[in-house]
């Protein structure tokens, strides 16, 4: 029973460092490189193996100025897309995955909580797909392109001279 607690338990809460563009005043644009380790569970006996897939992205993002009447009532939120290289664990059955996603990112108003919540939805080209003589055993993909999904809550603490930040969420 536990052990199947415990991956379910790492898939909703992922830990990545994000290496941000961060300083006193608002930047324009604001890069972040994100590691997301995580599992694929086998829903029946005969489906591929994975043993750790891992998700490796640009959150390519942009800081809203506050021209628009919505930017300042959201917190002046980030909107971006986020590119992102999926490694599923088993490369003969399952391959690869590359995505992009249009993101929006709220932060939190209070600058010691220092949450922030990032939402979006786009598509993924996923490289070895369910072949009924080929790859009899990928039940979890049955076309080569999918919808890729993001929502994910974090909650942050500044590393150093506020350069880096280490998120858990």
């Amino acid at each position: 029973m536990i052990s199947r607690i415990i991956p379910i338990f790492f898939i909703f809460f992922l830990i990545y460092i994000d290496s941000s563009a961060q300083g006193g005043e608002r930047s324009e644009f604001s890069p972040a490189f994100n590691i997301y380790p995580g599992l694929i569970i086998r829903n029946y006996k005969n489906t591929a193996k994975s043993n750790m897939a891992i998700i490796g992205s640009a959150h390519l993002a942009w800081q809203t100025n506050g021209k628009d009447a919505w930017h300042k009532f959201y917190n002046y939120p980030k909107i971006g897309v986020e590119c992102a290289y999926t490694n599923f664990g088993n490369n003969k059955e399952l391959g690869h995955g590359f995505g992009a996603i249009p993101v929006l990112q709220l932060k939190s108003r209070d600058i010691k909580k220092n949450w922030s919540i990032k939402l979006g939805m786009g598509v993924a080209y996923l490289t070895t797909p369910f072949d009924p003589l080929s790859n009899p055993n990928n039940l979890y993909f049955g076309g080569h392109f999918a919808n890729m999904t993001i929502a994910n809550i974090t909650w942050g603490k500044l590393i150093g001279q506020k350069k880096y930040s280490f998120f858990y969420g």
